[in-house]
């Protein structure tokens, strides 16, 4: 998988490393939206049978992060 995500013809924001480890990758990076997608395997359930919350929560942050960086990296030097 490619390191980077394109945003644009000019842009691209790095992929979170922990994506790989969890197996997670970024779909759509989009003004005010963050598209991702997990497939689920048994190793990311907790005993109850649903996904564990540290799962959602890596999976959030990365969502975020990449918002983040979609964000300042459209604004102009003088914004920052």
């Amino acid at each position: 998988m490619d390191k980077y995500l394109k945003i644009n013809d000019y842009k691209k924001i790095s992929l979170p490393p922990v994506g790989k480890l969890i197996g997670f990758y970024p779909v759509e990076v989009k003004s005010g939206e963050a598209l991702f997608r997990l497939e689920t395997k048994q190793e990311h359930f907790n005993p109850m049978g649903t996904v564990h919350g540290g799962i959602l929560c890596d999976l959030a942050d990365a969502a975020m992060e990449s918002l983040l960086q979609h964000y300042w990296r459209k604004m102009s030097p003088l914004q920052q």
